[in-house]
């Protein structure tokens, strides 16, 4: 559940409507930006910004799908764990149990019920005590370098694949991963960049491959 805020909305009717804690968030961002997770009314009322937006906060382990979709059904499926939400994934996932079918089944559902007849999907959930909870499914390509690491534990080119399949032809796809790949992003928040140390350290241990770093000392982030 969730609500758009505006300039009328009080905390105690966020608070009524979705509980605590609660998700506030800007709209127009991504890796979780902006993201606060408010445990009191005092909190929700300090972050009362106009043009976000509330959710109701899922207690769960959070997963992605993604999936290539030709002619509205998945021809493949690669499900992501989220190690770390936002920083560090591992594909495809390691911790499934018992959820795997129930996961893709949910997938196949959700992609039928929102009428993606081709392309690509990356779809989040989450498995809670209650069972699975869909958060979003987005009809593109994946950010957090999920691309490539489908494209290194599967060996294939995903984003070939992808523009095969939006020229009508059919992909040649790999259903079971050869490898698991993961990433994980070191960011160090909001301040100016005086120095960067551990790049070359850390190229140089085993299984890392590749390292990249954007940050430029004197930038700011």
């Amino acid at each position: 559940p969730f609500r758009l805020l505006d300039a009328s909305t009080s905390a105690q009717t966020l608070i009524d409507e979705l509980g605590l804690p609660l998700v506030l968030k800007p709209r127009d961002r991504s890796g979780s930006r902006g993201t606060i997770v408010a445990r009191t009314i005092e909190q929700v009322a300090e972050n009362l910004t106009p043009g976000w937006m509330a959710e109701g906060f899922i207690d769960g382990y959070e997963f992605s799908v993604e999936s290539l979709v030709v002619d509205g059904k998945p021809i493949f499926t690669n499900i992501t764990e989220y190690l770390n939400p936002g920083w560090a994934n591992i594909v495809p996932a390691q911790n499934l149990d018992a959820y795997r079918d129930a996961i893709e089944a949910r997938n196949r559902d959700v992609i039928k019920a929102l009428g993606v007849e081709r392309g690509i999907t990356h779809h989040e959930l989450f498995r809670t005590a209650d069972g699975l909870v869909t958060g979003e499914l987005a009809a593109r390509p994946p950010g957090g370098y999920l691309m490539q690491l489908v494209a290194d534990a599967y060996e294939f080119d995903m984003w070939e694949a992808l523009l095969d399949v939006e020229s009508g032809q059919l992909p040649e796809v790999i259903q079971q991963a050869k490898s698991v790949q993961g990433m994980y992003i070191l960011h160090p928040g909001e301040g100016h960049c005086i120095q960067i140390t551990g790049l070359e350290e850390a190229r140089l241990l085993p299984n890392i491959a590749p390292v990249h770093c954007s940050l430029k000392p004197g930038q700011f982030s």
